[in-house]
């Protein structure tokens, strides 16, 4: 009995799951792996504190978000390069439980507005090309969102105050934001100033015909059409069909070439054949002048006869005679006809 006893006291009891927080979504109750969200994927990383309104539109205004990790946007087409994310990642917002999900990645093109109010004529405009790397495409964002975490990432600074913010570069100020409502906008340039292209900078080289990157930026900065920075790097494509080779010293090969002669061979079977029913060709050259004569023939023994013609032509018509023919040594070349031919006439 006292031993009985001794192993019930000691008997494991039961978890108590209430007292246990899941690490998927911080409630009590159940393990991660028993979470009924744990079949997305959801990075704390990816928060947005200024979304509040789920609903869907393209908006092409973005709002400064101290909070957002990374840049944000609602349109596809607003990317210069895209890749789809099979991550299934989403991004919390402001609005407690609202999750949204995250399309894609890739690099949006702005002009940001580092003078909003000078309107003069004469005076600059302040725009500069800026590209929003690993931007998200986000589903159903109500406001595209400048991430100001990001912008930190890449050594900017940042200045704010109730009414505005600027961004700073190396101590020169490359974009400016200005407070409507509770939030702050930042100030791009709109689409009479400044088209975003659809495409980089390295494509428009292309599209041009691969012209010199000088002529491309003007064209570009003439049609107020944004691409980011017109890299130099060198195309592949112009240096392999812009080199040039010095021509070949000119000299006379045949100089010391006689003059009678020939090269032969035959080519085929062509198929369809012509309506004569020839189904190969046999060409004589001759290697002093490059003079070339084809006959279509229908069978390979028909060389033979074609010979003779060649040599009776050369000798009528040019006041040669063949004394020599180089062939690949083909039956139709070392025939007996052939060969007793050649013996009669002195052709080697």
């Amino acid at each position: 009995m006292l031993a009985g006893r001794g192993r019930q006291e000691w008997k494991k009891k039961p978890f108590d799951k209430r007292v246990f927080q899941c690490y998927q979504c911080g409630k009590r109750g159940h393990f991660k792996r028993e979470c009924p969200n744990g079949d997305t994927e959801t990075h704390e990383s990816n928060v947005a504190f200024h979304v509040t309104n789920t609903h869907g539109g393209v908006c092409r205004e973005w709002v400064v978000d101290r909070g957002a990790s990374n840049h944000m946007c609602a349109s596809r087409e607003a990317f210069v390069d895209y890749r789809v994310d099979h991550s299934n990642r989403t991004v919390s917002v402001a609005k407690s439980g609202v999750t949204l999900r995250v399309l894609g990645v890739g690099t949006v093109v702005l002009d940001l507005n580092v003078y909003p109010t000078i309107q003069s004529v004469g005076q600059p405009t302040g725009l500069v090309c800026a590209r929003l790397e690993n931007t998200l495409h986000v589903e159903n964002l109500s406001r595209n969102l400048f991430s100001i975490p990001a912008i930190l990432a890449k050594a900017m600074h940042v200045s704010m105050d109730i009414n505005e913010c600027k961004i700073y570069r190396n101590g020169k100020v490359v974009g400016s934001g200005t407070k409507r409502g509770n939030l702050i906008y930042l100030n791009v340039g709109n689409d009479a100033e400044c088209h975003v292209a659809s495409e980089v900078g390295d494509l428009w080289h292309r599209r041009f015909g691969h012209a010199s990157h000088d002529s491309v930026a003007k064209v570009l900065a003439k049609n107020k059409i944004c691409t980011g920075s017109i890299s130099n790097k060198l195309c592949n494509v112009c240096e392999l069909s812009k080199q040039a080779r010095k021509p070949y010293p000119t000299h006379d090969t045949n100089v010391n070439v006689r003059s009678d002669i020939v090269c032969s061979d035959v080519l085929g079977p062509i198929s369809p054949a012509s309506r004569s029913g020839c189904a190969y060709a046999v060409t004589f050259i001759m290697m002093k002048t490059r003079f070339v004569k084809v006959y279509p023939v229908v069978r390979k023994s028909d060389v033979l006869p074609k010979f003779i013609e060649f040599r009776q032509y050369m000798k009528t018509q040019a006041g040669v005679s063949v004394r020599t023919i180089r062939s690949d040594n083909g039956g139709e070349y070392t025939s007996t006809d052939m060969k007793t031919y050649c013996a009669l006439k002195s052709v080697k």
